[in-house]
């Protein structure tokens, strides 16, 4: 009988111990995330652009799952390719928000990984439109005014609502003066005769 329980035991003591032993899978191995990430954007950037793809890789080739964790501000992340958008509706504005931090996640379906990564939104100076002169001005003046009267103010604006700064260009009868901010005059010692 002590031969037959010995037995027993050792049948089921192998039945264990290849029960234990690996099955012949490797372990999964975890997805990882480049570190310290940094996209320089425009702030001319609209929803639809490719903001840049976020750099991502598992070990095992496993397919990989992108998202945002937390606040996502502006922006969305395509879960598929791990690539960078702006949310419908949404812009980005340098003096508003010139620095976004998010933190991105990625799975493999069953490890997980975190990175933050670094957004910094660029400046561009808008193009700069030409100022609008008022067409056809006429300044009718006596022939008999001297250099200190002033003839008119040159009417003109900028779309920008900039300063504008006058001169003249162009003066034949070299006669006529204008200041910076657009009075027209006589030249010191000139005077008009018709």
């Amino acid at each position: 009988m002590k031969l037959k329980n010995l037995f027993v035991m050792a049948i089921f003591a192998l039945a264990a111990v290849s029960c234990s032993k690996d099955d012949g899978k490797d372990p999964n191995g975890v997805p990882s995330i480049t570190p310290d990430q940094i996209f320089n954007l425009p702030e001319t950037k609209v929803p639809g652009d490719n903001l840049g793809k976020v750099q991502a890789s598992d070990p095992d080739g496993d397919p990989l799952t992108y998202s945002i964790s937390g606040e996502a501000g502006p922006f969305v992340i395509n879960s598929t390719t791990g690539v960078l958008g702006l949310a419908e509706g949404q812009s980005l504005d340098f003096d508003t928000t010139n620095t976004y931090t998010l933190t991105i996640k990625v799975t493999d379906n069953s490890d997980t990984a975190t990175e933050t990564i670094t957004i910094n939104v660029i400046q561009i100076d808008p193009e700069n439109l030409a100022p609008l002169i008022v067409e056809d001005q006429e300044f009718p003046v006596d022939e008999n005014v001297t250099e200190d009267f002033i003839i008119g103010s040159v009417q003109a604006s900028d779309p920008e609502e900039g300063a504008l700064t006058f001169s003249i260009t162009t003066d034949a009868s070299e006669l006529f003066e204008i200041s910076e901010d657009g009075k027209l005059s006589l030249v010191v010692g000139a005077s008009l005769d018709y």
